[in-house]
């Protein structure tokens, strides 16, 4: 969740850097690939962890807990 959290602020920050500099697009996308593949590496690391909570217990873990900030799809509302 914080690493999901982190993202969505940093795309903004982006996002807004753009704005007030075009002649970044470049670079600024790149490090928006960056973000969201360090996100995606977060991701695979709970799912190793869900396995491994699997295996010690025989159940899932809860689903009670956060997972996600959905706050990055505001950029596309």
């Amino acid at each position: 969740m914080l690493l999901q959290m982190r993202h969505t602020s940093l795309f903004f920050e982006i996002m807004s850097g753009i704005s007030d500099n075009p002649a970044q697009v470049s670079a600024s996308s790149h490090m928006l690939f960056i973000a969201k593949n360090i996100e995606r590496i977060g991701d695979y690391a709970t799912g190793i962890a869900e396995q491994i909570y699997f295996l010690q217990y025989g159940v899932l873990p809860s689903d009670e807990r956060p997972k996600a900030d959905n706050s990055s799809m505001r950029a596309l509302a």
